[in-house]
């Protein structure tokens, strides 16, 4: 993994950035957590995203990040991971953009972005939701990779909307457990207004097609 970071940041070569973000993708589940968020390597890939020779295969890689669950020792970093990949992203792909259609009209390249985005937003959520819900400016965030992972969810592709329907009913049946557990009233009260109108929304839209 050093040295996929010492070509990443020193190379000019595209094809071997390539070939490099490949490896590193095959390899970050290994590579222990401490060296992702304590090395360059993270700030590197968020780097490469904006650019689009290597969005698709950067997204791969922060995909894998962000699956990953050691307890709640990197919390902050994974806050500022996401918070800097939402500032990208609106950017790549404005918030008003019509999901759907850009993916039926799109390229196979951009039909993977849209495919790996998918898998980014649901990775990251059901690992580490709780910790975008801390501050108004995290919440924010939050609400706002929700509504594309929503729009996503409209996608004519069956596996784009199975990748997106696990989430969803994994996140319903959060709720109806929350729902029901009278031990943290406070904490269950801020997860039913979080969530509950956007899961409304989109259950009323899926059902009117």
């Amino acid at each position: 993994h050093e040295l996929c970071l010492y070509v990443l940041s020193a190379s000019q070569r595209t094809e071997l950035i390539r070939a490099t973000l490949a490896t590193l993708h095959a390899f970050l589940s290994w590579i222990p957590l401490g060296y992702i968020f304590e090395s360059p390597l993270l700030e590197t890939l968020l780097k490469f995203f904006p650019l689009p020779s290597y969005r698709n295969l950067t997204l791969q890689c922060l995909t894998e990040v962000a699956a990953l669950t050691f307890g709640d020792f990197y919390d902050m970093q994974y806050v500022k991971m996401y918070n800097i990949f939402m500032g990208q992203l609106q950017t790549i792909l404005p918030p008003n953009t019509n999901i759907p259609d850009a993916y039926a009209n799109g390229s196979n390249e951009e039909q993977a972005f849209i495919q790996n985005l998918a898998l980014f937003f649901t990775s990251f959520y059901k690992c580490h939701i709780r910790v975008l819900e801390s501050t108004q400016e995290n919440i924010s965030a939050l609400l706002m990779g929700l509504e594309y992972l929503i729009n996503i969810s409209y996608v004519d592709d069956t596996e784009v909307f199975k990748v997106c329907l696990d989430y969803w009913n994994s996140l319903v049946l959060e709720l109806f457990e929350a729902h029901h557990n009278p031990d943290n009233p406070a904490a269950v009260a801020n997860m039913m207004g979080l969530q509950m109108p956007l899961l409304s929304g989109m259950v009323d839209g899926l059902g009117s097609q």
